[in-house]
């Protein structure tokens, strides 16, 4: 069993006060968008419980902020490309005259890798020291089943 022995004559005191930082909290907070969330009542709940007569709003404050973090999300982009003819051209010659709007260039043709997957995957591999390995899992969690090969041959 140990003991532990005080000695009533060695205590320190502090003779000064640490300063709070101020606005620490504020300017992260000013970084983001706001998302105003507004808690109202409604129907029913807008009756005085004394009297049940109509409550009118007098005003609203600021109860609350808080950071939400959203995990990485996979969004379907659809490239729709549209054709156009020309109804004076189609009327005066036999052949019609078609135009095509310009769709931009995929970066890989037939593969699932978009500038942003592929950016990503880069970030993860050179920035962040991530293995393909790891990273196959992650693509796989998220639903997209991407091989550690086809993201070695993306950063080639």
């Amino acid at each position: 069993m140990k003991k532990t022995l005080t000695c009533p004559g060695d205590t320190e005191t502090i003779t000064y006060k640490r300063k709070k930082t101020k606005g620490i909290r504020q300017a992260i907070f000013s970084q983001f968008t706001p998302e105003m969330v507004h808690h109202e009542l409604k129907g029913e709940d807008c009756t005085c419980p004394d009297c049940h007569g109509q409550l009118k709003e007098i005003g609203s404050t600021v109860q609350r902020q808080e950071l939400i973090f959203i995990p990485a999300q996979l969004k379907r982009i659809d490239h729709v490309q549209h054709a156009y003819k020309c109804q004076a051209c189609s009327e005066k010659n036999l052949s019609d005259k078609i135009v095509k709007a310009p769709v931009p260039k995929a970066p890989l043709a037939h593969s699932f890798g978009s500038a942003s997957i592929i950016a990503h995957t880069i970030h993860q591999k050179f920035n962040l020291k991530v293995p393909n390995y790891r990273q196959e899992e992650d693509w796989n969690k998220l639903g997209l089943p991407i091989t550690r090969k086809e993201i070695a041959n993306w950063h080639i």
